[in-house]
């Protein structure tokens, strides 16, 4: 089972000399897939499936029960923003940077701060304190405009239940799409300025119960996206297990 894209025809040379299947594990949005080559593949992003393909699409699993629970919000985090995208300042993002910094810059009462690889914060590991770094935020900032947001942090906010900011944009015709609601699971940054978006995060930390609301209703949409069951079971007949 290759997960790189320039994988697939040397394993499938190997396949066909030891007598194997050849599957593939899809993860990542763009990743090319020769499926003339395949015996089955497994497919967790939006890359297209020709009908009558071998394939499964499924949602990349996590603890949504126990490391992700949906954990009530203590007042004192309501204030905090965090961002988990990873290189996420002006190299990477130029115009999403701009915009969190010019929100940072209204925002003095707010901590803000920004995780992942290069991100000014640190790394947060493991899992657990990441999970538990998420839970002690009030919102989670992901204007992100690459990729289709359900390999891990869209979801992991979502499974705390914790609304997200960003541009729902880019994520039309995505896996995560349906959490993207704004003023219901989310703040939509697109068609805003700077101030209106401030003023409505000031508002949801000001309002213990719209902002639980929001908190519940993100999760929720992530309970009626995400089977994981079902989906094992469609993996296992697939591969015939």
């Amino acid at each position: 089972v290759p997960t790189v894209q320039e994988n697939q025809a040397g394993f499938h040379r190997f396949a066909k000399r030891v007598g194997a299947k050849l599957g593939y594990q899809v993860g990542n949005t763009g990743q090319r897939v020769d499926w003339g080559l395949l015996d089955a593949a497994l497919v967790a992003a939006e890359a297209p499936i020709p009908d009558g393909a071998p394939a499964v699409r499924y949602h990349q699993e996590f603890d949504k029960e126990t490391t992700f629970a949906a954990r009530p919000l203590v007042r004192a985090h309501t204030r905090t923003v965090r961002s988990f995208v990873n290189c996420f300042g002006p190299s990477h993002f130029p115009e999403q940077w701009e915009r969190f910094c010019a929100f940072e810059r209204l925002q003095a009462g707010f901590h803000l701060r920004v995780h992942g690889h290069d991100g000014r914060s640190g790394l947060v590991q493991p899992t657990s304190l990441l999970a538990a770094e998420m839970a002690r935020s009030g919102v989670g900032w992901h204007d992100k405009p690459r990729g289709d947001g359900v390999g891990h942090v869209v979801p992991y906010w979502a499974a705390v239940g914790r609304p997200l900011i960003g541009t729902a944009a880019y994520y039309r015709g995505r896996m995560a799409e349906q959490l993207w609601d704004d003023g219901v699971t989310s703040i939509n940054l697109a068609g805003k300025s700077i101030e209106q978006v401030a003023a409505e995060v000031e508002k949801i930390a000001a309002d213990p119960e719209r902002h639980a609301e929001m908190g519940r209703a993100i999760r929720a949409r992530l309970d009626a996206l995400v089977d994981f069951d079902a989906e094992e079971r469609a993996i296992r007949n697939l591969l015939g297990l």
